[in-house]
């Protein structure tokens, strides 16, 4: 029996989606789906994604409907649906808009609720409603549109800098306006799902960071080092600011990859930096814990823990009860080469390559005798032929 050799490839989770022993994910380098079996510690399934071109950032989020994952896209042209049982893929189309928006940065995140599953834009201008049950989509809210009103200032965009939801009707979106590259303001929205009402309000502080629904409040991590508190009904506002937070000198060492509760307290995780920011609800203090001893580049739900990434290549964290577990991404060359093989037939041989993920590690990788590879150039991209040699 040959012996098959493992490679561990270098990428990192974009948008990741755990049930029972499994963890679905898209790596931020390329538009693969794949599945990482927690029980045999490798990456079971991997498939790439129709009409996608290993297109970089493809998708910001995955969320479950039943047999169904849901990715969210970020700079994919369009949603893609695939069925856990049947591993079939389907697409659904943005709906058209006059408006003219970057291609990247479609969407921040997005959540189910229901029958139905939320897409909460970026730079793209609507909050958009899937039916599962119909797969129709419809335009909710002019997010831009509300935010341009509210503030009446002129802007050159609108970015969403945070999500949450308080897991039963009420969504709270955070809203930067930007112009020549310089916020000019602040926004928090407030949006009733069953009813689509809505009040914006705007923010003192400098841009949300991250936020998390806790004890009938609205919790709110901020790019100036500030704990924010507000009541659901947006009033009470307290400002909290503490030593402890003395050395995040800018707004961009706030970025905050991941927020959740556990019992009293609340836990913001930022990145690319090694700790997490804890609220301790009942003591009202602010405390720095390092949860581990390399730079966070991505976190997600995990269960009753939670998943991080490193930017140490080629494994993963998982963080339970205080103990932390380490997982390696590692793939069979054999695997690869089945992959990229059905990519041939789907893309018409074209393979993009971009700044995340260079393209001719997967040719040395999988290139094979029968095959040639011809690089030029397009808007500035290089691009992989495979070639089928005649015989």
């Amino acid at each position: 029996m040959n012996k098959i050799n493992k490679i561990t490839l270098e990428c990192t989770m974009r948008c990741s989606f755990t049930e029972k022993s499994f963890i679905w994910f898209v790596p931020r380098e390329a538009s693969i789906l794949c599945r990482y079996n927690l029980n045999l510690d490798l990456i079971d399934f991997m498939s790439g994604i129709p009409e996608d071109a290993l297109c970089m950032n493809s998708y910001c989020k995955i969320v479950k409907y039943k047999e169904h994952l849901v990715l969210i896209p970020y700079s994919a042209n369009k949603i893609t649906v695939f069925n856990v049982r049947t591993k079939m893929f389907s697409k659904i189309d943005l709906p058209p808009i006059n408006e003219s928006f970057m291609k990247w940065c479609k969407f921040e995140t997005g959540f189910c609720k229901d029958n139905y599953i939320y897409l909460i834009p970026c730079r793209y201008p609507y909050i958009l409603r899937i039916d599962m049950k119909s797969l129709e989509v419809v335009k909710c809210i002019d997010l831009f549109q509300i935010t341009f009103d509210r503030f009446r200032k002129s802007a050159d965009r609108v970015n969403v800098s945070a999500v949450t939801w308080d897991g039963v009707n009420t969504l709270y979106i955070g809203v930067v306006l930007i112009k020549n590259d310089e916020v000019q303001n602040t926004g928090l929205l407030k949006i009733e799902l069953d009813t689509l009402f809505y009040e914006v309000k705007k923010m003192s502080i400098h841009i949300i960071k991250g936020m998390i629904c806790q004890l009938d409040h609205l919790f709110i991590c901020s790019g100036d080092g500030k704990i924010t508190v507000l009541d659901q009904r947006m009033k009470e506002e307290k400002v909290i600011s503490d030593a402890t937070l003395k050395d995040y000198k800018s707004y961009m060492d706030m970025y905050v990859a991941y927020a959740y509760a556990c019992e009293d307290e609340l836990t913001f995780i930022r990145y690319p930096y090694l700790d997490a920011i804890v609220w301790d609800l009942h003591k009202k203090n602010i405390t720095k814990k390092k949860l581990i001893d390399e730079k966070i580049i991505y976190a997600g739900d995990f269960g009753n823990g939670v998943l991080i990434q490193t930017d140490k290549v080629g494994c993963f964290y998982i963080i339970e009860n205080e103990k932390c577990k380490k997982k390696k991404f590692c793939m069979e060359s054999k695997a690869l080469k089945m992959y990229m093989k059905i990519m041939k037939q789907m893309h018409k041989d074209v393979y993009y390559e971009n700044t995340f993920y260079n393209l001719q590690k997967w040719i040395d990788i999988v290139g094979d005798d029968d095959s040639q590879i011809m690089t030029q150039q397009y808007d500035q991209c290089d691009i992989y032929q495979y070639i089928k040699n005649e015989k």
